[in-house]
């Protein structure tokens, strides 16, 4: 199995229901057109929510670095090989890249703002347009940048600004040419600074709607930032725009380079590139495609070492130290994770979580023991406690779910390369090793157990170390007995069962949202239904000329 199927929206189930006796579709090139200035974006099919936005959760405002160890890596001789062998049915590299996807899906839907320093999700197609591409268009009022560090060319414009406003007065749409229609990682490279706006607005276009998202550049940017993951169709009738819109007076919005997808590797080693879809490279690749093609990053900031395995160890601290700006917010705002398997001999079972000090302790990152026990124990005690659920149960490891290796210092969690920035941690899901546990890391189930448990950990960790600010409500669980019924002429009502609260499932819901289609790929605002014991919603103004629509509930 080349890699574990994922669904961009884990925890929702869809259903497709019919409104009458027309079968014919939406035209498939039907465009998503906006007006300028204008912050809604017409949908194609009635009765649903033009624009949503991101969740917010109890991870709002916070930064999550995370990294996917290893990945496919090329050697001066133009020798390519993934850094972890085929063992067991599956290769490390690439089971830790689908745990960093599923792991990031989480985090976007607790609200926090996902860096990404290898791939999220599998496409291989990429669009990637700078701010004086194109097609990219402006309206309203903007100045150009002198600035020496940006994405482009040396002698493009580096970046384009505009003054915040409470309502939108200036928009910069990125119109990309999508080759093939399917779901999209969408990502933002933007530069930081001290003048940004807390809430620079990203509004996704997408075969859905609109889907908005904010980041706050004050803090984080020189590098690719998750904007999430949507459908689009193929040709030009998705877009992203960046908005003036703001709730932070006197500060600005800037625009430099959007990307759509991942794309197939092509940085050269030893004359040759790996073939490889950018995704299955090792991180260095990733950051260094983006460091190649900007201006003013020295080489220095992701790597120290001309052997590229070596440079993977310590690629990930470096750069999301170099994309963290420390001068504004505090370290409990932002974390590292990264995710690994272990080897062991074959008998070692279950997850730990790695902290640094025993030999030098300047190397331990602030809080990391913490870090490292919140993560490690609650992936431990929730996989136990879904004993039955899987093809095995999961192995109990007691209180030793923590370890600081007497021998050397881990280097992808190095407090000399995160300089007291950010807490980090290393979690090694299981032993690929062992048969058992292999077996249950090939399982797309377990990979979205052991996502959830980690994002549940790292709730608790900023619970702990922002003075209780953070929420420990969890993310509730996914629906099911989900179906749809008519409900007269025009008119779909949608049942569900509610999710069971427990302490590996999540926290009970205090409601609903139901996303609606008209293709099953990409998906409105969505429609909030109150109340945890709900059970169903009629949603109203349907046209049954749309054809069949599709249905998610959250």
């Amino acid at each position: 199995m080349r890699h574990l199927v994922f669904d961009k929206l884990r925890r929702i189930t869809k259903v497709l229901a019919f409104l009458g006796a027309s079968s014919s579709r939406a035209p498939a090139d039907r465009a998503l057109a906006i007006e300028p200035l204008e912050p809604r974006l017409p949908l194609a099919a009635a009765g649903l929510v033009d624009v949503g936005s991101q969740p917010d959760g109890n991870l709002s405002g916070k930064i999550v670095y995370t990294h996917a160890g290893h990945g496919i890596t090329g050697e001066n001789s133009g020798n390519w090989s993934f850094q972890r062998p085929l063992l067991l049915d599956m290769i490390e590299d690439l089971g830790n890249q689908d745990q960093m996807t599923f792991f990031a899906d989480y985090l976007f839907r607790a609200g926090a703002t996902v860096v990404p320093l290898r791939p999220v999700g599998h496409q291989p197609n990429e669009v990637v347009l700078d701010n004086d591409d194109p097609g990219v268009t402006f309206a309203g009022s903007w100045s150009n940048s002198s600035a020496g560090i940006f994405f482009g060319d040396r002698g493009d414009v580096p970046y384009r600004f505009a003054s915040t406003s409470a309502t939108e007065t200036a928009t910069a749409e990125y119109r990309p040419n999508i080759p093939e229609a399917g779901f999209y990682p969408v990502y933002a490279w933007t530069r930081y600074g001290s003048d940004r706006a807390s809430d620079q607005l990203y509004r996704i276009n997408h075969s859905g709607g609109s889907t908005e998202v904010t980041i706050n550049h004050r803090r984080v940017g020189n590098g690719p930032v998750y904007l999430g993951t949507y459908h689009f169709e193929d040709g030009t009738a998705g877009s992203v725009v960046i908005s003036n819109r703001s709730s932070d007076a006197g500060r600005v919005v800037i625009t430099e380079m959007i990307g759509f997808g991942n794309g197939v590797g092509d940085v050269v080693q030893g004359g040759t590139t790996s073939g490889r879809d950018r995704e299955d490279e090792a991180g260095l690749y990733w950051v260094e495609w983006h460091v190649d093609r900007s201006q003013g990053i020295p080489e220095s900031e992701y790597r120290t070492s001309s052997d590229d395995r070596s440079a993977t160890v310590s690629l990930s601290p470096r750069y999301a130290e170099y994309m963290n700006r420390s001068t504004d917010g505090s370290l409990s705002d932002r974390v590292f994770i990264s995710f690994h398997s272990n080897a062991g001999g074959g008998n070692a079972r279950g997850v730990l979580s790695l902290y640094n000090g025993n030999n030098d302790p300047n190397t331990a990152t602030p809080n990391q023991f913490l870090l490292a026990n919140l993560t490690g124990r609650e992936v431990n005690d929730d996989l136990v406690a879904q004993a039955g659920m899987f093809e095995h149960n999961w192995h109990n490891r007691g209180s030793s779910v923590t370890l600081d290796r007497s021998d050397i210092e881990f280097g992808e969690i190095n407090n000399l390369r995160i300089n007291n920035e950010f807490g980090a941690t290393i979690v090694e899901t299981g032993f690929h090793d062992n048969e058992l546990d292999a077996e249950m890391l090939r399982d797309a189930k377990v990979r979205d157990a052991l996502a959830r448990a980690t994002y549940q950990g790292v709730v608790k960790y900023f619970n702990n170390v922002d003075g209780g600010a953070t929420s420990l409500t969890m993310l509730p669980g996914q629906v099911d007995g989900v179906y749809a019924e008519s409900a007269g002429e025009g008119s779909i009502t949608v049942s569900w069962n509610p999710p069971a609260a427990n302490s590996y499932n999540g926290d009970a819901a205090t409601g609903y949202r139901i996303y609606g289609s008209t293709n099953g790929y990409g998906f409105d605002g969505g429609t909030f239904v109150a109340g945890g014991a709900t059970d169903t919603h009629t949603i109203a103004g349907l046209d049954p000329a749309e054809g069949p629509y599709y249905f998610k509930v959250a």
